[in-house]
């Protein structure tokens, strides 16, 4: 065969991206005694990101009654749609709501990105400091991004005030992220009281806010963690949210999340379904039915108690751990943050430092995931944090 000149030669080599070219390090190192503190999975105190057992039941029982692999609607099953409504929502959803099915809450994002950008503004406020996908997505997407401020490196606290003034100043229907619970990669949260202020702000300036919604249950419970959602939604107010169900079902494999759309009259919706549906065809053409049959069954059967059970041990693990490490480092802002996550604000040649010296592996910044310490490594991360 002739040889020619390739079409493909131009193709630059793309980034690594930042949390999964750090695992493909830490998998190539050869030490034994090695922390892996990266990426945002849920670990049991042997390291392990089990299956849970209402999930097993939940797909035995779907394995015994499936009769078809037909495609599932190209928003959709409805019954899981429903199901995650009543989640997320509480009683209440009832109608104003336009739910869709989507590949994770990665493409939640992306699709509510596309909505957004096609049907309201090309910009989107995120916290300075968020999940680093965010901006792809939403910069991929064709949107700008603007940074507002949230966390205070010397307090370890929201910076509310500052939050808040930014906020007051956006023009009338500006679109602004917003982490519903666990905020990522910071641990700190709004409070309730701050939730209620931005929702009469948001009333008052006709602001869109975008929820990402990816850990529920794993901050102060279920219904806590929906509980800025509850509120901006009973309160009226337009907006989007994007739902994944891999933390606090452990389906990480299985990509199941949903985007909501929720509109002050529901005579919007059929329009805003047949937009979100256009997108979805263009970009998966329709989901997968696995994940989200298995999160209907166990919300919809006997086997939800089980599942909130094994949240919760999840939930309360990250806790206690969360709180010795805080004790352990004589950093006690550690103790008050919720979720997987928090951060160290760490320069990259610390970071560099605890890899090369201790064989501990953070992401950027120094965001740690407190799911991956254990009794058998809290004293080597401990170790390399007072190295520094």
């Amino acid at each position: 065969m002739q040889t020619q000149k390739s079409f493909f030669n131009t193709v630059a080599l793309a980034p690594p991206d930042p949390i999964f070219g750090l695992v493909s390090a830490f998998q190539c190192d050869p030490r034994k005694e090695k922390v892996d503190l990266m990426v945002g999975i849920y670990r049991d105190e042997e390291g392990r990101t089990p299956i849970f057992s209402s999930v097993k039941k939940a797909e035995q029982r779907l394995l015994e009654r499936e009769v078809t692999k037909m495609y599932l609607p190209i928003d959709g099953d409805p019954f899981y749609l429903e199901k995650m409504q009543q989640l997320v929502l509480g009683e209440a959803y009832v109608d104003r709501i336009c739910a869709t099915q989507t590949v994770g809450g990665t493409s939640a994002l992306r699709v509510g990105a596309e909505f957004i950008k096609g049907q309201l503004t090309d910009e989107i406020h995120i916290p300075q400091l968020t999940w680093p996908n965010h901006k792809g997505v939403f910069l991929q997407s064709g949107m700008r991004l603007i940074e507002y401020p949230y966390y205070n490196h010397k307090t370890h606290t929201v910076e509310f005030d500052q939050l808040y003034s930014f906020l007051k100043g956006l023009r009338e229907k500006s679109v602004v992220l917003f982490h519903a619970a666990c905020h990522n990669p910071t641990g700190a949260d709004l409070k309730i009281d701050q939730w209620e202020l931005l929702a009469d702000l948001f009333l008052k300036k006709r602001l869109i806010p975008f929820f990402d919604s990816a850990y529920q249950g794993l901050g102060e419970g279920l219904d806590a963690d929906a509980g800025a959602i509850r509120l901006f939604f009973k309160r009226g107010i337009e907006m989007l949210v994007a739902v994944s169900f891999s933390k606090n079902f452990g389906l990480y494999g299985e990509r199941i999340g949903g985007l909501m759309i929720a509109s002050c009259t529901s005579s919007n919706l059929p329009a805003i379904r047949s937009q979100i549906c256009r997108l979805i065809r263009t970009n998966y053409s329709n989901p997968p039915q696995h994940g989200a049959r298995i999160v209907a069954e166990i919300l919809s059967s006997d086997l939800r108690q089980e599942w909130e059970k094994e949240v919760e041990v999840m939930r309360m693990r990250m806790c206690q751990t969360r709180i010795l490490f805080a004790r352990k480092v004589n950093m006690a802002f550690l103790a008050e943050g919720k979720g997987i996550f928090c951060y160290l604000g760490l320069s990259p040649e610390k970071i560099e430092s605890w890899v090369k010296n201790n064989a501990v592996y953070l992401a950027h910044g120094g965001r740690m995931n407190i799911a991956g310490l254990n009794e058998k490594n809290i004293d080597l991360v401990v170790k390399a944090f007072q190295s520094q």
